[in-house]
C-alpha cells in the first residue's frame, strides 16, 4: 500500500470516527436521569465525546493540507509536541479533563498513523538500528528533526 492510499484509508477511517462521536453527546444526555445531568460528572460525560471530535478532527484538517511526505512526518511531530505540552501540571480539575482528553485522542491518532503510515519513511538510528521519530523542531526547513528513542542519538 502506498503511503497516500494508507493517508486516505485513515483519513477516512477517522471521519467515520469523527462522525459517530459527534452524534455522542446528546445520546448520552437523553440518557443520563434528571438528578444527575447537573453534576460535573454529568457534564463530563457530555463534553468528552465532543473533545475527541475536536481532536481527531485537528488530524484529519493537518492531513488533509499535507501533500508530501515530509508535510505527514511533520504533522506527527506536531501532534507529539502538543500531546507533550498538554502532559504538563495542571491544578484545575475542569482544564485537566479537557487537556488529558485532547492528549489521549491526539496520541491514539498518533499510535494509528504510525501503524498505517509506511516504515520505509521513517529513518533507522545509525548507532542502535530502531526507527527514529520525527520531533517538531521549527528551526529546520522540513520543521522537524529525527531523534532515536531508544538512544537518544
Amino acid at each position: 500500500m502506498s503511503q497516500l492510499d494508507a493517508v486516505d484509508a485513515l483519513l477516512q477511517e477517522w471521519r467515520e470516527k469523527a462522525d459517530e462521536l459527534e452524534d455522542q453527546p446528546q445520546e448520552i444526555k437523553q440518557q443520563q436521569d434528571s438528578f444527575y445531568k447537573g453534576s460535573w460528572d454529568a457534564a463530563r460525560e457530555r463534553a468528552e465525546p465532543e473533545l475527541k471530535r475536536k481532536a481527531v478532527q485537528d488530524c484529519i484538517d493537518d492531513l488533509e493540507e499535507s501533500t508530501t511526505t515530509d508535510e505527514f512526518i511533520e504533522s506527527l511531530a506536531d501532534w507529539r509536541k502538543e500531546a507533550d505540552e498538554l502532559d504538563k501540571r495542571i491544578l484545575d480539575s475542569n482544564e485537566w479533563f479537557r487537556k488529558s482528553t485532547r492528549r489521549f485522542q491526539l496520541e491514539s491518532c498518533i499510535e494509528e498513523f504510525e501503524e498505517t503510515f509506511p516504515d520505509d519513511n521513517f529513518k533507522e538510528c545509525f548507532r542502535c538500528g530502531s526507527l527514529q521519530e520525527p520531533i517538531s523542531d521549527k528551526r529546520r526547513s522540513e520543521g522537524f528533526r529525527w531523534e532515536c528513542v531508544e538512544c537518544g542519538h
